[in-house]
């Protein structure tokens, strides 16, 4: 099988150190080719998000499931502190975002408790 152009321009690109391209170029090439394995290998090694990485190395897998090798670098991936600390990150962002949501409803709440109880006290 012949290697595919695009892919030999990107690894090119990365060989002499420009990665914006090789990743322009393999960014393209996965839009037609979700199987290939080896786009989204060289994919991982132009990521500089850990999430991305994961999800390249998840790709693989998913195409190769019987490939061990490929099992456990992904595993030894998501065990590492790159990856958990992009992670625990989102986890942070997520509930700081839905603590915003529920502060104020919870801040109403405690104010309408307060004002129903100071009108029991008046007599109102």
């Amino acid at each position: 099988m012949e290697a595919n152009p695009q892919l030999k321009q990107a690894s090119e690109a990365l060989r002499i150190g420009d990665r914006a391209e090789a990743k322009r170029i393999l960014d393209e090439l996965i839009v037609k080719e979700p199987e290939n394995s080896e786009v989204w290998q060289m994919l991982f090694s132009v990521m500089e998000n850990p999430l991305e990485k994961h999800d390249c190395l998840k790709n693989i897998v998913r195409i190769h499931p019987e490939d061990q090798q490929a099992f456990h670098k992904l595993h030894k991936y998501e065990a590492g502190a790159e990856y958990r600390l992009a992670k625990a990150s989102i986890q942070a962002a997520n509930i700081i975002q839905e603590d915003k949501k529920t502060k104020p409803r919870k801040l109403r709440e405690g104010i309408d408790k307060a004002l129903s109880l100071v009108k029991q006290l008046i007599g109102w």
